[in-house]
């Protein structure tokens, strides 16, 4: 992490800094010292600043000068793990990228904060090549490490069949998750080795039929007394069919209110950008209970008071008109589309 000494700091940030230079991250403090605080509090604001201070002589905090800062992390860039951010600005897309480093690759999971080893790859000539399908604005972040074994130490995945969804790794046996499909699932191995499975499971399921509740969040009867924030209820509706819709294709626009859980256990945050996650763990023999929650950014609740608005005294800088020739229109929110449930084997592979 790079901070540079023109940033603006808050109290709650520089406390999780803090938190993050003392378990290990590497931290790069550019130009000297922040003295721009976005807080008034002038007791916490000298806490805070002692605190920084504090991890000044921490080995993985740096203080370098405003200049040649490329220079320094090229110079180090090789004598450490490297990592790598893709970030898919396109639409839909699926291909290999091909990086400049031959460490043992991991994922990590910036929703989560899981590391986890990346199974399938090729190495060739100084290059780690591995597969993505990746959605639009979706993210990825590699690490290569040259001091971890990322699964087995002497054979990985070089190829595999579309019906892997992925794998699970344990004391360095590597399982795939093999879903139906109509041919054979196979893959193969940097030894040589093809491993096949004749994969009679299940097929993927959608889910349909859903009971939505919303929980409307209204404004008060009287939007400038403080004591109330503002009405809430709930409302009850049945959705027939296997699509999903926004809020406002429900009828209710204005509506504001993403968690989920299965038989009643919270699932970890997923991408949304690409809401895919192995719920396996939470199911249990018979009916399973699957509970989502969607919330919005209350735009569009806003959007039907945005002329009486007011914010230190003064009215938005645009009416509500203006903002309609601008297309400031009610946006998509909620569950969109249809959820499926990708049923799968797993075949030890390694």
């Amino acid at each position: 992490m790079i901070l540079r000494g023109n940033d603006t700091l808050t109290v709650a940030g520089l406390k999780a800094l803090v938190k993050y230079a003392k378990s290990g991250l590497p931290i790069i403090l550019s130009g000297g010292l922040s003295s721009t605080w976005a807080s008034n509090d002038e007791q916490a604001i000298l806490q805070s600043e002692k605190a920084l201070k504090s991890i000044l002589d921490l080995d993985n905090v740096h203080q370098v000068p405003y200049g040649g800062l490329i220079d320094i992390i090229k110079k180090n860039w090789h004598y450490s793990d490297v990592y790598v951010y893709v970030y898919n600005d396109g639409d839909f897309s699926t291909g290999s990228i091909s990086f400049q480093a031959t460490g043992s690759p991991f994922a990590l999971d910036a929703w989560t904060g899981e590391e986890t080893p990346i199974t399938e790859y090729s190495v060739s000539q100084g290059r780690t090549n591995i597969s993505f399908s990746l959605k639009s604005t979706e993210t990825r972040i590699v690490k290569f490490s040259a001091s971890r074994k990322s699964a087995n130490n002497e054979s990985h995945v070089i190829w595999s069949s579309d019906s892997v969804l992925g794998y699970y790794v344990d004391s360095g046996k590597v399982w795939a998750k093999a879903a139906a499909s109509d041919s054979a699932t196979s893959v193969k191995l940097s030894s040589g080795k093809t491993v096949t499975l004749d994969q009679q499971g299940q097929s993927q399921i959608s889910l349909g039929n859903w009971s939505v509740v919303l929980e409307q969040w209204l404004p008060p009867d009287n939007l400038y007394d403080v004591e109330t924030v503002a009405n809430k209820k709930n409302v009850s509706l049945s959705v027939s069919g296997f699509s999903l819709s926004s809020w406002k294709d429900l009828g209710y626009q204005n509506s504001s209110g993403v968690a989920i859980s299965i038989n009643g256990n919270e699932v970890p945050v997923i991408d949304i950008t690409n809401p895919t996650t192995d719920v396996s763990t939470y199911l249990v023999q018979g009916d399973n209970t699957v509970v989502i929650t969607v919330s919005s950014t209350l735009h569009n609740g806003l959007m039907p008071i945005w002329d009486q608005l007011l914010t230190g005294g003064a009215a938005p800088s645009l009416n509500y008109s203006a903002l309609e020739d601008m297309v400031f229109q009610p946006q998509e929110y909620g569950i969109l589309g249809e959820v499926r449930v990708v049923p799968y084997q797993l075949m030890r592979i390694i």
